[in-house]
């Protein structure tokens, strides 16, 4: 069934078209209906004319032509007798056009939808193909004024680091488990900084977090009736790569007399170990047997490893405690010893329904983002994309 295209269509019934002009595109000439307007600080009505001016606003492409509105605005006096505004312009509506603007809101809406999903560059690459006139620098500009930022309470958070540039600067993402959204992202990972985060957010009942030190130290400080403070004198954090060597080199050294020169690499190791007999090469069910009969504190620890996934598994919270005791005297020390200092978080997990998988699934997402704009992306922008995407 044939439908005609009405100019009621492309421009609101508050305005009158007095011109349209068809060229290389589409320009069309039109004025508000009303009589009066409000003024925009004392809301008192006026239809007391001052002058005129010309707003032109771009619009969406119709039949692979641009669009122009441009609209004969007003100026109005102010009557309002205690009103410090003398004249002012009349409003437009705002399914138009919001005031300053030069684009149409149905317009604005395309623009950051597409900064949103692409960026800045390739989202200007693709609005030029849909005849969209608007920059990159545009398109982040109305991504950051545009962002609606979460205004619930939060109740369950997840929390954990991603990388500005690895190995030199970190960040911290904040993610509602509930809602599955990205909530913030803090400059660093530094306890403090997470502390005024939380600060400002008590409602929160559960956090979600690895067992990095700086994270647990702030959730203790800061929300002390969700977790209780473990730790009150003593080593307070390390870092990973410090703790990875410190591992193999224990390894190292408690490694018997006589075993094979070649020794495999600790992820190598790691894995044979880890991983059921029933999915194993032939080769490597020997070189397992090879290592167990010359080193038989790694097949204690395998079956320690063993039954640690089992409690992880099927969440038998009691068996924590003597896991942790029987470990802590074997090659999984600093692994128990770790588990112990943090012994009320991992509880926690055992019986808790949230774990930090989803956080770890928007860190996987941020990357993406700041690879897509080649990692120059200022943190504002890169929130306000995460939130909007939410």
């Amino acid at each position: 069934m044939p439908r005609s295209l009405r100019v009621g269509s492309i421009v609101p019934l508050s305005l009158v078209v007095d011109h349209i002009e068809v060229g290389a595109g589409l320009t069309i000439t039109a004025r508000p209906k009303a009589a009066s307007a409000r003024c925009p600080r004392c809301e008192g009505a006026s239809s007391r004319m001052h002058s005129r001016y010309t707003r032109t606003l771009s619009d969406l492409p119709v039949a692979g032509r641009r669009v122009v509105i441009t609209v004969s605005v007003r100026r109005f006096r102010c009557v309002g007798p205690e009103c410090r505004t003398k004249i002012f312009a009349e409003r437009l509506e705002p399914n138009l056009a919001a005031a300053y603007a030069r684009r149409t809101e149905r317009l604005e809406t395309i623009v950051h939808h597409l900064g949103l999903a692409l960026g800045g560059r390739p989202a200007e690459s693709f609005a030029r193909r849909l005849m969209v006139p608007a920059s990159r620098d545009t398109m982040l500009r109305t991504v950051r004024r545009r962002v609606q930022r979460p205004t619930e309470p939060l109740n369950v958070i997840g929390i954990d680091d991603w990388a500005f540039r690895r190995g030199h600067r970190y960040g911290t993402l904040i993610c509602d488990l509930e809602q599955r959204r990205v909530v913030a992202l803090l400059p660093d990972r530094e306890s403090g900084t997470v502390e005024a985060w939380l600060s400002a957010h008590p409602e929160i009942t559960v956090l979600a977090r690895d067992r990095g030190g700086c994270y647990g130290e702030a959730a203790a400080r800061t929300l002390p009736m969700v977790w209780r403070r473990l730790r009150a004198d003593g080593f307070i954090g390390s870092l990973r790569v410090v703790g990875e060597w410190a591992t193999r080199r224990r390894r190292h050294e408690q490694t018997p007399e006589g075993a094979p020169g070649k020794v495999p690499s600790a992820r190598l190791l790691a894995r044979l170990m880890t991983t059921g007999r029933d999915s194993l090469s032939k080769a490597e069910t020997v070189t397992v047997a090879t290592i167990e009969a010359a080193v038989p504190a790694l097949d204690e620890a395998r079956s320690l490893l063993s039954g640690f996934q089992n409690i992880i598994r099927e969440r038998k919270s009691p068996d924590l405690d003597t896991w942790i005791d029987t470990a802590a005297g074997g090659l999984l020390a600093s692994f128990a010893k770790g588990l112990s200092r943090d012994r009320a978080a991992v509880a926690a997990t055992l019986v808790e329904p949230w774990s930090n998988g989803q956080t770890e699934e928007q860190v996987t997402c941020l990357k993406l983002v700041k690879r897509q704009m080649y990692g120059r992306a200022k943190l504002d922008l890169l929130e306000v994309r995460l939130i909007g995407a939410g």
